[in-house]
């Protein structure tokens, strides 16, 4: 069972690019999370992720710490941290929605 209590809010980058993806996990730690990313697009599962993650120097950072109680909460959340980041320019490859809005 996920720990919400202890999610947190990601984007994996590339260096001199503008591209990004938005994410978020309850892992512990976010070299977990990157780690399992890392491990979709190396047996061909991450067709999202393949640009980014096919140019050395991909990186994940912390955007914030987002404690919750629920899914619906952390998705809402990593939804408004993907249209801020659209706001301000950023090409996401992210292909679909964290979360729709009614």
């Amino acid at each position: 069972m996920p720990c919400y209590a202890a999610s947190k809010i990601y984007a994996i980058t590339v260096p001199k690019s503008n591209l990004m993806y938005v994410g978020s996990t309850t892992k512990q730690y976010l070299c977990q999370r990157f780690s399992h990313h890392m491990w979709m697009y190396r047996n061909g599962y991450c067709s999202t992720l393949r640009e980014l993650m096919n140019t050395p120097g991909a990186k994940i950072e912390l955007i914030e710490e987002w404690p919750c109680t629920c899914v619906s909460e952390l998705r809402q959340r990593e939804q408004h941290w993907i249209d801020v980041m659209e706001e301000h320019g950023r090409q996401l490859v992210n292909q679909v929605r964290a979360f729709k809005r009614a």
